[in-house]
């Protein structure tokens, strides 16, 4: 057997012929079996080493930085901080013996039906087949020349390629799971009748064999899509109507309209589903700073945005950035300017002040009030209109009178939970800062 080959062990003999296989290679058949096992089951083992390391990897930044920031358990530790309790117990639970089995049991199946089906797709991949006028043996994957086997086949390498990134992103997550597998041997199935149901169809016949080969692919990417395609073209196949009001609420606003982060880090953060401005408001920003290259610091910051893009909305904070006003918390301490207040509640308002703006901050709109102008009423009315968030030793939220409009707006906004977690973060690390400065 050649080890090389020359340019007419390439060119077919009969020149009908479109392409030739690979002549001289006796042992096809051998090779292309130890090739389809290799590919079918090297997948799992990775997928669990993978899972192993960041498992070791993670738990070791975890404890290093619930000891920098006073988040580690200690018995004289009082102050709570469940968005580091959360992470710690996920990646810091005990491994038995027992729990090791009960989990291989729990994977077994999943896994060995992923690997039979990888193992049946790469050996029809790779397995000869008489497909050329001249009666040579040709893999379907060399020439696919227009067959529902061909077709099947680069159906099966999309979705192949679809469940390594779905698994991958398990990994990343930490969420790897016996379903995580079942989800991929689904997506394989489906991929493969759809194609099948399709080149049957001969709906993209009139595009030639290398179109199909194409379509074939994405369809193997995305299994719905035909289905998708269909229900566009005819609308009254949807079972549920979806009315106007409804699709107003549709908003989609991506993670580079966060300062700080480009394209890339936008990526990196989408391989952890968080995959808009939505998600990462409500992101655990330990979370993020213990599962990606990025600091505490750096995550809080942009969590901080994504909340203040969804209190206000993606065009009012284009006109606040430009009174520095980046984070929701920067928000929340304009209310200590009555003047910048009454600007900004006229930005949240998209509409222009119809009178001239009152002097020396005073709030000409606003009648006197005896009840707040040092009236017998004024200590019970300011009691009964401030938020109940009081300011607190450790705490930076100060308190806000109701009957402010701007600052009434403030209220609903830092109420939120998210906001809530993301600030007791924010506090645990200003206090440490607040003591370094002490400290010198």
């Amino acid at each position: 057997m050649p080890l090389f080959y020359t340019l007419s062990d390439w060119v077919p003999e009969n020149l009908g012929c479109s392409i030739s296989d690979l002549r001289g290679f006796a042992d096809a058949a051998s090779w292309s079996g130890i090739a389809s096992a290799l590919l079918s089951i090297i997948l799992p083992i990775g997928i669990f080493l993978g899972i192993y390391n960041i498992r070791h990897s993670r738990t070791a930044e975890i404890e290093n930085l619930g000891k920098l920031f006073g988040f580690s358990k200690d018995e004289d530790k009082k102050t709570i901080v469940p968005s580091y309790d959360i992470i710690h117990s996920r990646y810091n639970n005990e491994l038995t013996l027992g729990g090791i089995l009960s989990s291989s049991v729990q994977y077994f199946f999943p896994v060995a039906l992923f690997v039979l089906l990888s193992l049946i797709g790469f050996g029809a991949a790779f397995s000869p087949q008489i497909s050329d006028c001249a009666g040579t043996e040709q893999s379907p994957l060399v020439n696919p020349d227009g067959t529902l086997l061909g077709s099947l086949v680069y159906s099966f390498f999309g979705a192949y390629l679809w469940s390594i990134g779905h698994l991958v992103r398990r990994v990343a997550n930490y969420d790897l799971s016996p379903i995580s597998f079942f989800q991929a041997v689904l997506h394989l199935l489906l991929a493969v009748f759809v194609s099948a149901a399709i080149w049957h169809a001969h709906i993209f016949h009139h595009g030639g064999t290398n179109f199909l080969v194409a379509v074939a692919f994405i369809i193997g990417w995305f299994p719905d899509l035909f289905l998708g395609m269909l229900a566009a073209k005819f609308p009254w196949l949807a079972l549920k109507k979806i009315n106007p009001e409804t699709s107003a609420l549709r908003e989609d606003i991506p993670l580079d309209t966060i300062l700080g982060i480009d394209s890339f880090i936008k990526l990196r953060l989408n391989e952890h589903e968080i995959m808009d401005v939505q998600n990462l408001a409500t992101a655990n920003p330990i979370k993020i700073a213990i599962e990606t290259p990025y600091g505490l610091l750096e995550a809080v910051d942009w969590v901080a945005q994504a909340q203040l893009i969804l209190a206000v909305g993606s065009a009012n904070v284009v006109a606040l950035r430009k009174y520095n006003i980046r984070t929701v918390f920067d928000l929340e301490r304009a209310t200590r300017n009555p003047a910048i207040s009454r600007q900004l509640l006229q930005i949240l308002k998209r509409v222009a002040p119809s009178n001239p703006a009152p002097e020396d901050g005073a709030d000409a709109a606003a009648p006197a009030r005896p009840d707040r102008d040092g009236g017998p009423a004024s200590g019970r009315a300011a009691a009964e209109n401030l938020d109940p968030g009081e300011l607190k030793k450790g705490n930076s939220q100060p308190s806000l009178d109701l009957d402010d409009e701007f600052a009434a707006f403030v209220s609903f906004v830092r109420d939120d939970l998210h906001v809530r977690r993301l600030r007791q973060i924010w506090d645990i690390l200003n206090q440490h800062f607040d003591a370094r400065y002490a400290a010198t």
